[in-house]
Parts: C-alpha cells; structure tokens; sequence
C-alpha cells in the first residue's frame, strides 16, 4: 500500500503537538511521521523521544522560517504521498490518513485536496474552507487558496519544484498555481483536516498580501495571462477592490 508522510513543523508549541499526535494512528504502517522541531526549549524533545509512533523522525535544529523547515521534512520524506500538518493541526480521525491513500490507490492523482475546518485552540469548529475550483480567477489572484494542511502532494513533483519558496509566508499558495501547471487536484468531498486559526501569513496585511502575489507569480512562472505587466496591473485593480466594504468581506484576514 502507498506510504503517506506527514511532515509537522513546530517551535516551543508542545500542546499543539501533541494533538498533531493524537490525531496520527500510532500503529498504521503506511503513514511516516516527520516532526522538524526549530530547536525547541519547552520539553518537546522529551515527548519525542517517548513516542510511540512506529515510523517517526525528527530533528532539532534552527530554520530559517516555516517553509524552509517544510522543506526539510520534504528531503527526509519516503512516502510516495505527502501532506504538512503544523503543530495544532489534527487529521478529522484516524481513519482520514487510510482514506488518502485510498483515494490515491483508486484515482493515481498527482495532487488532492480534501475538506478543512478551521478551529480556534479549544477545538471550537469556526468554518469549513469553502471549495475552491481549479479554474478560479480568484485562486489565481489570490483572494482564495486551498488550505496547504489539506492538500496532499506527490512527494516527487514537490521535489522536482524544489519545494515551497522559502522566503514568502504565501509559498503555499503559490505552490497550488505550480501544481496546476502539472495537472488539476482531484477534489474530495470529505473533511480531512482540523486547521488551527491564524497563522503569520494571516498578519502582514494587504500591502504585503499584493507584493508577494505579483512577485511569486513572476519568479515561478505562473503569471496569469503571460505577461507580468498585465499580472501586476490585475493585481493591483484587486487591491483597490479589497478596500472596498464589500471587498474586505472577501479577505478580512488582511485587514486585522
């Protein structure tokens, strides 16, 4: 059966990392748990290395930011499927990681991407990302994305994209455009991910939110129409949008 690995960056987050752990079954012989922990001083080492999980790895080192440690777990990855669960975020149940590599067994997708909750540290269900489709003007703008924790990749065509942009908090989004250059996710209707809100992406505000789209679109080569003139021009008629009443409803996460 296909080997799935679960890669959770963490720093000093040992609660969090915990219910990452409780959500992946111990037991289950085809899911890799790789755990990159940025030199954590909070007893996160300790709960490591009396873990349970058959297949799990990790190390303890500085990174230089969320994505550079991604990549990390990406390099020591072997499974031919892998998804990134950050401390806190949780599998729905044990059984999800069995049905994503069902789903794989029976479809062969390159890239799938599967329902996500987002929840606030209680455990308190907020909202389900809504679907996006792969066709969406507003996925290539940026104003929507699939939720990274939700997706899952084959291991070999990350690899061969070099893994996520290392110095952007937007990487993972735009790693959904590269992957739509390869081929479109196959869509599940089934909720896979529990998504702990917030995140540093969801802090640096609109100007910043317009910058990195019209750059990483340029320096990945999935510029809207082709041309970078016109990919700037878009954007910057978006951001003009988004200040509007009505378009602050859309991506309320760039104004708080």
């Amino acid at each position: 059966m296909t080997l799935l690995s679960v890669v959770t960056v963490t720093k000093n987050n040992l609660k969090g990392l915990v219910v990452t752990a409780d959500s992946i079954p111990a037991d289950f012989n085809t899911i890799e748990w790789i755990v990159i922990d940025g030199n954590s001083d909070d007893g996160t080492i300790d709960y490591l290395e009396r873990s349970s999980h058959e297949k799990l790895s990790y190390i303890s080192e500085p990174d230089q930011g969320i994505f550079d440690a991604m990549n990390k777990g990406l390099r020591l990855a072997t499974g031919e499927l892998i998804i990134f669960l950050n401390a806190g975020d949780s599998f729905v149940s044990h059984e999800t990681p069995r049905s994503i590599i069902d789903h794989f067994d029976a479809n062969s997708w390159e890239w799938a991407v599967g329902g996500a909750i987002t929840v606030n540290s209680s455990g308190e269900q907020l909202w389900r990302w809504p679907a996006i489709s792969p066709r969406s003007l507003k996925l290539k703008l940026a104003i929507n994305s699939y939720c990274h924790q939700s997706t899952v990749y084959r291991r070999n065509h990350l690899l061969s994209l070099n893994g996520f942009v290392v110095d952007s908090y937007h990487s993972d989004w735009v790693t959904s455009l590269q992957f739509l250059k390869i081929s479109r996710p196959f869509i599940v209707d089934e909720d896979w991910i529990f998504f702990l809100e917030g995140g540093v992406s969801s802090t640096r505000g609109l100007d910043y939110w317009y910058s990195e789209s019209v750059r990483l679109r340029q320096i990945t080569g999935t510029t809207i129409f082709g041309s970078r003139w016109i990919d700037k021009y878009m954007q910057k008629i978006v951001k003009s949008l988004l200040k509007s009443t009505r378009g602050q409803l859309l991506r309320p996460d760039l104004f708080q």
